[in-house]
């Protein structure tokens, strides 16, 4: 079932990317304008070994953010889960 909430709050953020910025400047106490630039990222990142030589797992999050230099990931979270 929370795979149906991750996949709506995915869809949010694609289609209405720009009114991420008044949530992020109240989760964050930021304070972008509504016309800052904002760039989706992939939500998939593989995670690497000490080495950095083998792929031991892989995360996808439900949002990464950038909003000029600056990095956000937001979780979307349904359901109590100690692993987030």
């Amino acid at each position: 079932m929370s795979k149906i909430y991750d996949d709506i709050f995915r869809t949010l953020c694609e289609k209405n990317t720009k009114l991420l910025i008044p949530v992020i400047n109240e989760v964050f106490s930021t304070n972008y304008k509504i016309t800052s630039h904002l760039e989706l990222l992939s939500g998939e990142h593989h995670i690497l070994s000490v080495t950095e030589t083998e792929d031991i797992g892989e995360i996808i999050t439900d949002s990464l953010i950038r909003i000029d230099k600056k990095l956000y990931h937001i979780e979307c979270q349904s359901n109590p889960d100690v692993t987030i």
